[in-house]
């Protein structure tokens, strides 16, 4: 091989080795979740009280009045009474609803957006600390 070619090998094994350490410090967005018809369902896992979300919530352009539904799977964990609490998000959220492990909300969608979000869960009777994740309209 030429000193070209692998310095040009190099470089592109550099550049999409960094993609996925960009994407777990958050600099690329995620993939779309799991969100069809008028819904999209997260999953809320609890791990030592450190609260995991799957998937990120992406929610698609053209879905207008979404539900979102988060679910805590874990089975000695659920909801705080402010479990899904969305910041700066007035006129784009609305209607929650909360009951135990399932945690609602209607997102209007009206365009391209991204809102931060906290998730208070308590495990086994103890609080969990805030994680605080990102809702994006595309």
């Amino acid at each position: 091989m030429t000193t070209k070619r692998i310095a040009l090998l190099t470089f592109l094994a550099l550049g999409l080795s960094g993609c996925g350490v960009m994407e777990k410090m958050g600099m690329v967005e995620p993939s779309v979740g799991r969100c069809a018809g008028a819904a999209c369902q997260v999953s809320v896992r609890v791990e030592g009280c450190r609260v995991i979300i799957e998937p990120e919530t992406r929610v698609p352009r053209g879905m207008q009045n979404v539900r979102m539904i988060w679910t805590v799977v874990t089975a000695n964990a659920e909801f705080a009474s402010n479990g899904i609490d969305i910041q700066g998000g007035g006129g784009v959220f609305h209607s929650n609803q909360h009951q135990g492990k399932v945690y609602q909300w209607v997102n209007t969608n009206p365009g391209p957006g991204r809102f931060k979000y906290s998730v208070n869960v308590v495990q086994a009777g103890e609080r969990c600390p805030t994680f605080d994740p990102f809702i994006v309209n595309l």
